[in-house]
């Protein structure tokens, strides 16, 4: 097990785009290739691409003894069969992906959520390593989140535990596509932060490229008020939902992932005076951090997937006693 070689082949399949690495049972990736979808709502297409960088990573990585693979889900997965059972990337349905890696390649792969596998790469490998109790929230082309009890991950009675970008928001407000109203994921999302920014009066980069979260950031640095607004209403909107899940479950730390929460800095303060506006009691000890684990997060998160799938004898660092339960 303390091979140097030995490694999990890694998969983040994201709304915008996906990442295929390889990453040891320390949580480092060790290379990484990313792309863009070349059509995400096409399942056969978005299939097709990923599977075919997945048979180049593996062709380059003779070195490297590939323990298992991992893979993260922007929707619903049974993680003991193995099937990816929705997700909105490329309107995929019960896609069996444990039996497509053993079949094409030769290995046991492992799956879950995007947010809950973030969840157990921040237990694991990130700032939760020293917490038993946390909510872990992905920020970026969608809202999702995940909850650890009691160092336990929690799925819930049907699997579908930190759903938060359903959570409610606002009365008559944005419909999402299910015609849901005024939903968190509407406003907090990147798509939901460039509506609220054009309709603050914010304007659009030349050569009608679409607003998104990096553009909005950058113009927020430049002084841009409307920028600045849509970042202090995205505090608040995540604030108010932190607050809201520490009154229901008396939390110790919230984690904050995603593309989004590179900018963390713009929204903290607005993010940080809502929370305490709203929460029950104000503990000294609980805390809001963005991840440690950057960008590539995700990827981390699918390969601690794959190494809790094979029983890789991993470690807490921050919480020594803790072992695999």
């Amino acid at each position: 097990m303390d091979n140097k070689n030995r490694v999990a082949l890694a998969i983040d399949l994201g709304g915008s785009k996906f990442i295929v690495g390889l990453v040891d049972n320390r949580g480092n990736v060790l290379q990484s290739h990313r792309e863009e979808w070349s059509d995400p709502s096409d399942g056969d297409a978005v299939t097709k691409q990923f599977m075919s960088v997945v048979g180049r990573v593996l062709e380059k990585s003779a070195r490297y003894e590939i323990a298992a693979a991992g893979l993260v889900v922007p929707g619903f997965a049974d993680t003991d069969s193995g099937v990816i059972v929705s997700m909105s990337l490329g309107r995929m349905r019960d896609w069996p992906a444990a039996e497509i890696f053993k079949r094409e390649f030769g290995l046991n792969a492992y799956l879950n959520n995007d947010a809950k596998a973030c969840a157990l790469a921040e237990m694991w490998f990130g700032t939760c390593r020293d917490c038993d109790d946390f909510m872990y929230i992905t920020a970026s082309t969608g809202i999702g989140g995940a909850f650890v009890l009691d160092g336990k991950l929690y799925n819930g009675a049907f699997g579908r535990a930190g759903e938060v970008g359903n959570s409610f928001l606002m009365h008559n407000g944005r419909p999402n596509g299910h015609g849901r109203l005024g939903t968190l994921e509407m406003y907090a999302a990147t798509g939901g932060m460039a509506q609220t920014y054009l309709e603050l009066g914010g304007k659009a980069p030349a050569g009608g490229q679409a607003v998104n979260g990096q553009y909005i950031a950058e113009r927020a640095k430049a002084g841009d008020k409307a920028a600045l607004s849509t970042f202090d209403r995205e505090g608040q909107y995540l604030g108010s939902l932190i607050a809201q899940a520490c009154n229901l479950l008396d939390l110790e730390r919230v984690v904050i992932g995603g593309g989004i929460s590179l900018a963390y800095d713009l929204f903290k303060a607005p993010l940080e005076r809502t929370l305490w506006e709203q929460k029950y009691w104000r503990d000294e000890e609980f805390s809001v951090v963005p991840t440690v684990l950057g960008y590539e997060g995700a990827l981390v998160g699918a390969a601690t997937v794959a190494y809790l799938g094979i029983s890789e004898p991993l470690t807490r660092p921050g919480s020594p006693e803790h072992k695999m339960r």
